[in-house]
């Protein structure tokens, strides 16, 4: 069976583009760290700036996710394998844009940005189990048709 592949990670990528900040958000509105929010404005700019550049650094990431998903159908239909194989291609490639654009390794486990980075692969593997993968829908052949249907030269059996 093959599934919606683009529709499915377009979910999954839009959700995490759109929830992660608002996580972070939350997180920094009761934490106070690393930035704390002095008005309704800030939190605005700040979420609007987030949106914009999570959506254009993860473009590269989305299409690689797609790539994984649209791999895996080829290989098999069973969705839990599916959703396996791309739960760990989601977390490396979610963790891709932090190594390349940081130009070094990811910060320490100690640290509170690695909380930072690791809300959007949280994000990913969570749409990735919660939206279903649905199955693209095959258009009826002629040979499905049934024949008491398709005959109207009979009489009709009341």
């Amino acid at each position: 069976m093959k599934y919606r592949v683009l529709h499915y990670t377009l979910k999954v990528w839009l959700s995490s583009v759109v929830l992660t900040p608002l996580i972070q958000i939350a997180v920094q509105l009761i934490t106070q760290v690393p930035y704390k929010f002095n008005s309704v404005r800030d939190i605005a700019v700040y979420f609007v700036y987030m949106l914009v550049c999570g959506w254009l650094f993860s473009i590269p990431c989305w299409f690689l996710l797609w790539l994984s998903t649209w791999l895996s159908n080829l290989l098999t239909s069973n969705t839990r394998l599916i959703k396996t194989i791309i739960t760990g291609a989601g977390i490396l490639i979610a963790i891709l844009p932090f190594v390349t654009y940081a130009g070094k390794s990811l910060p320490q486990y100690d640290s509170t940005d690695f909380i930072w980075v690791m809300l959007y692969p949280l994000t990913i593997v969570t749409g990735i189990w919660v939206f279903r993968l649905k199955p693209i829908v095959q258009p009826a052949s002629a040979h499905d048709i049934d024949e008491s249907i398709a005959n109207t030269d009979g009489p009709i059996d009341a």
